[in-house]
């Protein structure tokens, strides 16, 4: 169900039957919006998990990083406990921001955006369909035509839109960096086909933060809506059962038991 938090539009999704002492919760990146997450909420509610997945990028009210974070604090107020942060594309710079505010327990990034300074690996961003955004222009247009086909990738449901400008100019001028590594569990996914998020940049945060990674064959940058989507949902959720151990959990049965 949809819901507000303050100004901020949230998609709920409460467990079928509470199994987790923890929410999820979910942070979408550029050009997105939180229906990208709508499969796995759905998904993962059968599992036990309760998700929230809040509309932040592309929002004029949210047009620059700061209100994105302080947005996502507002939220991450009227949960129940700290979250366990699930984030896609520039959603990990936020979400490492909150980990510091928050001490959330784990996160896992999926198919990670991050400034060149941090390992990322953005050429495809200095395009020259890139250059009004780069120059100036209140918005950055989503990738169309071969690009755009490109990212999307065999992946249904997609609507790719207009984002922010600023945020994206402080992509990629190395302005949105990355916030200094925390000592919680993290997990970093990401697909061999992925031509923004290429194996090398999931390498690269994943060492930097001392997180294991898992790269998934004929997958791009969107694998929690390819086909075989529920393949990867699931290798999330054994990961965070096994991250966390007991702590995490309502109660145990076989399946779940670390």
């Amino acid at each position: 169900m949809r819901t507000k938090i303050g100004s901020l539009s949230v998609e709920l999704v409460r467990a079928e039957a509470a199994r987790f002492q923890r929410p999820l919760l979910f942070l979408h990146g550029l050009w997105t919006d939180a229906s990208i997450w709508q499969a796995w909420a759905g998904y993962l509610s059968h599992r036990g998990w309760e998700s929230w997945a809040p509309a932040l990028f592309g929002d004029p009210e949210y047009a620059e990083h700061e209100r994105v974070v302080d947005a996502a604090r507002t939220l991450l107020a009227a949960l129940p406990e700290p979250p366990i942060i699930v984030t896609h594309d520039l959603g990990i710079v936020a979400a490492l921001e909150l980990v510091h505010a928050i001490t959330a327990p784990a996160i896992v990034a999926v198919a990670p955006v991050v400034a060149a300074a941090d390992g990322g690996r953005l050429g495809v961003l200095r395009f020259p369909r890139f250059w009004r955004a780069r120059f100036g222009a209140t918005d950055v247009a989503a990738p169309t035509g071969a690009l755009g086909r490109t990212l999307i990738g065999r992946s249904s449901g997609v609507s790719m839109r207009s984002d922010s400008g600023a945020i994206f100019r402080a992509l990629v001028g190395d302005r949105l960096r990355l916030a200094p590594p925390v000592p919680v569990p993290g997990l970093v996914v990401g697909g061999a086909e992925d031509v923004l998020t290429p194996p090398a940049a999931v390498h690269s945060l994943a060492e930097r933060q001392d997180w294991p990674h898992e790269i998934h064959a004929d997958r791009g940058h969107f694998p929690m809506i390819e086909p075989g989507w529920e393949q990867v949902a699931d290798g999330v959720h054994r990961w965070i059962v096994r991250a966390m151990g007991e702590e995490i959990l309502a109660w145990l049965d076989d399946e779940e038991e670390p």
